[in-house]
């Protein structure tokens, strides 16, 4: 099955696009990939910290929300991480070369607030779990900034 680009799913730009594909998508799960290469954003020598697992998997559910709002014939919303809860890893880093599958299975959803349980996982293991919270605003103007 073909999936559209992730420019059209995902509103990151300028290089913040961190996954590459998307491998299958239904109502409410989404798996996704992406590859650690020498041009990875966050790459630090020759590996991407761990903790960057939390953007692959918010990058993963917002593109779930995009295939969604592609099926009601509607544009790509801006949605918010608001946070991250058990972010367990057993790697402390991802090296160039690894290739990661990242899982998100929406919990819930009201139509703007949504809860995530998420994974990351490579060669068919399971290597780091998380859940999400998200937030898509009306209106993304509405939204005040810290230090404002």
């Amino acid at each position: 099955m073909s999936f559209p680009a992730l420019e059209e799913l995902v509103k990151h730009r300028r290089g913040m696009l961190l996954i590459d594909e998307v491998l299958s998508c239904d109502d409410d799960k989404i798996t996704t990939q992406l590859t650690i290469t020498k041009n990875s954003l966050f790459l630090q020598n020759d590996h991407v910290p761990a903790w960057v697992g939390v953007e692959y998997a918010a990058q993963s559910v917002a593109a779930l929300s995009g295939m969604r709002a592609r099926k009601q014939s509607e544009e790509s919303k801006l949605g918010l991480l608001l946070s991250c809860r058990r972010y367990k890893s057993n790697r402390s880093k991802f090296m160039i070369g690894e290739r990661l599958v990242i899982e998100a299975v929406e919990e819930f959803n009201d139509g703007q607030m949504g809860a995530y349980s998420c994974s990351i996982s490579m060669n068919g293991e399971a290597i780091a779990s998380l859940s999400l919270n998200a937030y898509i605003p009306d209106n993304i103007s509405n939204i005040r900034t810290l230090g404002r």
